[in-house]
């Protein structure tokens, strides 16, 4: 299992380290086969547990005018995330770009900011840490790709005949 943002999943498919890749952006179809996932994650914020958002069941973008907020550096997820973080023209204080969440964590542990993200990556119970997702649903979708025209091992395509089974679909 690699962990990655897309374009170092991508890098990962290209070169045959993976068969398979799990991606938040849409794959380019003359490269890649590709089958659409829902993420039942919601997005929101991770932040200190002691903060005054953390007693908030839900943030508005309004909630967060002011703060440091760290966001994802993928492209896809950045542009949605711009448009949710900007409402009427105001332009939200991003410190900084992540492209893992772990790493953007320990900012947030250390004080130094808001992180904006998936819920359940990181693991909040019994931590210094909280989420809280965003009263608007924010909804960016997933894709398991593979590369075009390659040949698979006998598992990797017994994995694919499984996931186009599963998502009630027939191969190509």
């Amino acid at each position: 299992m690699i962990s990655g943002n897309g374009r170092q999943i991508l890098n990962c498919l290209e070169t045959g380290l993976i068969d398979f890749g799990l991606v938040l952006q849409e794959p380019d179809s003359a490269r890649y086969g590709f089958l659409p996932v829902r993420i039942p994650d919601k997005w929101g914020v991770l932040m200190p547990r002691d903060c005054p958002l953390a007693g908030k069941d839900s943030i508005d973008p309004e909630n967060l005018a002011g703060l440091p907020l760290l966001v994802s550096s993928q492209e896809d997820e950045k542009r949605t995330l711009d448009q949710l973080l900007s409402p009427a023209g105001r332009h939200p204080d991003i410190v900084l770009r992540y492209n893992l969440i772990y790493n953007a964590s320990l900012f947030v542990k250390a004080g130094l900011g808001y992180a904006v993200c998936y819920d359940s990556l990181i693991n909040t119970e019994g931590t210094s840490l909280c989420f809280r997702p965003f009263r608007q649903e924010v909804a960016i979708p997933g894709y398991i790709l593979w590369k075009k025209h390659q040949g698979f091992s006998r598992a990797a395509a017994l994995f694919l005949k499984a996931l186009y089974a599963a998502a009630g679909k027939t191969e190509d």
